[in-house]
């Protein structure tokens, strides 16, 4: 793990510099995917009012590559699961959603988040 958190601190101090956001935040996630071995990862980005916004997609609610998201959700900071994670700024682990009220679904149902 000690390895995992120097090579993303790595790839931070390498796109630090860099004039496009989009192509260090691709490489963070990149990262984080295949090192942490993720089954998928959606990325949120802060918004100007307060809310989040779908960026990134990887695994299978995008691909092995990182894709865009065409139509991407928006939520308030406290709505639903990410929403209120990001809220708290505490990771939230959510083994089964169907019993959770607060899960909004995207693209593609899922069982845990």
């Amino acid at each position: 793990m000690i390895s995992s958190i120097s090579g993303f601190v790595q790839i931070a101090k390498d796109n630090s510099l860099e004039a496009n956001h989009q192509k260090a935040i691709h490489n963070i996630c990149n990262f984080l995917f295949f090192h942490l071995e993720l089954q998928d990862l959606v990325l949120f980005l802060n918004t100007a009012n307060s809310g989040i916004i779908q960026n990134l997609a990887y695994g299978k609610k995008g691909n092995s590559q990182s894709t865009l998201v065409k139509n991407p959700i928006h939520l308030q900071l406290g709505q639903g699961i990410t929403g209120t994670a990001a809220e708290s700024k505490k990771v939230r682990c959510i083994k089964d959603v169907s019993k959770c009220k607060e899960y909004i679904s995207d693209i593609t149902k899922c069982v845990s988040e």
